[in-house]
């Protein structure tokens, strides 16, 4: 966990379903009231020279990103332009102590895997 509570991130694929998912084992077993599978799209900030430059980030990189936007307006020395894939993943996985997710690990695992491989090919 960091410093906030929140588990830590890793961008590795599953290998083991049966044990990534296991929830008798630390440290999934004490936190089953309420446990969330979360995977966030590529998310990406880059900061620009220039209005002009960010514009030509933007038209370039919306063929391959989805989601592309100027984040912050100029400022004296940088333009954020904002990039954001779409393989995103968010379900509860575990709540009152149960597991809620009835389906297969092993697809469940191979999802998560390609969403992360494609986040990797944006």
């Amino acid at each position: 966990q960091t410093h906030t509570g929140r588990w830590c991130i890793t961008h590795d694929e599953i290998r083991d379903a049966a044990a990534y998912f296991d929830l008798q084992q630390e440290p999934l077993q004490q936190h089953l009231a309420s446990l969330w599978l979360h995977m966030q799209p590529l998310e990406l900030q880059v900061a620009c020279a220039s209005p002009a430059a960010a514009n030509r980030l933007v038209a370039a990189s919306k063929k391959v990103v989805s989601r592309v936007y100027v984040k912050s307006a100029a400022r004296e020395w940088k333009t954020l332009v904002f990039m954001e894939g779409n393989q995103r993943i968010e379900m509860p996985f575990a709540l009152s102590g149960k597991q809620v997710y009835s389906g297969s690990l092993d697809t469940l695992a191979s999802l998560i895997n390609a969403k992360l491989n494609r986040n990797w090919e944006e």
